[in-house]
């Protein structure tokens, strides 16, 4: 994201709340600006004092940072135009019990999901036991009995259903999709976020996209997981209203939609891959790593590029930070989201 808004001639500052990331290190990007936990008091007050001392143009979120910049959205306009939708909006989306009951009143293939309070202990069969606010597959366990701490309102239980994960990513004005991408995980940092990822044509999560974008008169980033069976089935999973890999099939036209320009020749990769992260994950997961390999020799390392090579090299630290946090936190992708997470509540 940022190489493509520099590629368009824009100055890039980039704000986190944490070091360990690799745009700090990006030739790309003029300053870094550590910035508190956004649950912090101070968060709001000191992203608007950015926003109005480097004069920035325009703010994008990207992850769960939303959720929290969305609910002092109009302030932060006073200085920037802000790329996301409504708190409220995103919320609902974000929730995966009222995606759910939007999505059987939207008449939508979905799996029977009830609340964990609300259904019985234990079945025959297993079933998806997740939290309603959780990301990249974490927190999510497969089991035939729930867990007595997880017999409350904060948990689903969910039918599982069997088949081939399938991702959507779109960038949507005003309920009217600009650009949108289909595609396939192919390998994972453990259940769920994808590191290496295919695209392919499918209509039916195309259509699905542009009817939920349609009746949110959505604008923004917005994504979904679906999963299709065997005799084709899809099902749609839930909503994840914000920047996820799928920008490194359509990143190009971001410029398009923001900056009305999308005159850069820029090829779209058929795969995508970040290299250290399955070098990372491989001993987990050898025998799909083998299997993938012809992707793999074919993607784009979305991290790599010769005129940016000190990024590429500051990933080594920081996999291994999020990896040591991980021990404390359950895995490196929880740690690396622990201070920004959005949970609802209370509910």
């Amino acid at each position: 994201m940022a190489r493509l808004l520099y590629s368009a001639g824009y100055e890039i500052y980039a704000a986190d709340s944490t070091y360990a990331t690799v745009c700090i290190l990006s030739r790309f990007v003029n300053k870094f600006i550590k910035l508190p936990a956004p649950t912090c008091p101070d968060y709001k007050n000191d992203l608007c004092k950015v926003l109005r001392d480097y004069k920035i143009d325009i703010l994008i979120p990207t992850c769960e940072e939303i959720f929290y910049i969305s609910q002092f959205k109009s302030e932060l306009e006073k200085y920037s135009y802000v790329f996301c939708d409504t708190h409220e909006k995103l919320i609902y989306l974000h929730d995966k019990w009222s995606f759910y009951n939007y999505l059987k009143q939207a008449n939508i293939l979905t799996p029977v999901t009830q609340l964990a309070d609300k259904t019985a202990c234990k079945w025959k069969e297993n079933k998806i036991i997740k939290p309603r606010f959780s990301r990249f597959a974490s927190k999510i366990i497969f089991s035939n009995k729930i867990p007595s701490d997880k017999v409350n309102k904060k948990y689903l239980v969910q039918e599982f259903v069997k088949g081939q994960q399938i991702c959507s990513y779109a960038l949507v004005k005003d309920g009217k999709i600009i650009s949108q991408c289909v595609y396939k995980p192919v390998l994972t940092a453990g259940k769920g976020a994808g590191i290496l990822m295919k695209r392919i044509s499918h209509t039916q999560a195309e259509k699905i996209t542009e009817k939920i974008s349609k009746n949110f008169n959505f604008t923004g980033q917005i994504a979904f997981d679906f999963i299709e069976t065997q005799n084709g089935d899809l099902y749609t999973i839930e909503c994840n209203p914000r920047t996820t890999s799928g920008l490194g099939f359509i990143g190009r036209d971001l410029l398009k939609l923001l900056l009305k320009n999308d005159n850069l020749k820029i090829k779209s990769p058929s795969a995508i891959v970040s290299c250290l992260g399955v070098l990372s994950y491989a001993i987990s997961q050898p025998i799909k790593t083998i299997r993938a390999r012809k992707i793999l020799f074919t993607a784009t390392d979305f991290i790599s590029i010769k005129q940016d090579s000190l990024a590429w090299f500051a990933q080594i630290p920081i996999v291994i930070w999020w990896f040591l946090k991980g021990l404390f936190f359950g895995g490196p992708t929880a740690a690396s989201t622990a201070d920004i997470e959005f949970n609802g509540g209370p509910f």
